[in-house]
């Protein structure tokens, strides 16, 4: 995961790339704690090429929603978006642009939740046996 923290037009943007987890969520948190406890009016995440995030990421964000007058999570990816939908995060979160899908293109419920990996496949139990 890498970041950087833009200048934006009316708000700082913190800009996203790779993977957001347990693993990282820790050094973002850390590098922003500065910005987001002076308590900005607004704060904005370009999620654009955010590819994946977890629980933790999603806590990190509700944590920042809590100390910033508004966050804002741009363009996140359709699993992302279906995710933080489901958990009835969107207008908390702010997702911008907003797609208002149509009830035809809303996600079905075999998508992700969020992105998640499946875990390995483990061997099957006992010997091999040949035919």
């Amino acid at each position: 995961m890498t970041f950087e923290v833009l200048d934006g037009d009316e708000c700082p943007v913190v800009r996203v790339v790779g993977e957001l987890d347990l693993n990282t969520v820790p050094g973002l948190e850390e590098a922003l704690a500065q910005l987001v406890s002076g308590r900005p009016s607004r704060l904005a995440v370009d999620a654009r090429r955010l590819e994946f995030v977890d629980s933790s990421a999603i806590a990190l964000w509700v944590r920042w929603s809590n100390l910033v007058g508004r966050l804002e999570i741009r363009d996140p990816t359709p699993p992302i978006r279906a995710g933080l939908v489901r958990l009835g995060l969107a207008h908390r979160l702010w997702l911008t642009p907003d797609p208002s899908p149509s009830p035809a293109s809303a996600p079905d419920s075999s998508e992700a939740v969020v992105a998640i990996r499946p875990p390995a496949a483990a061997p099957p139990p006992g010997p091999a046996t040949a035919p």
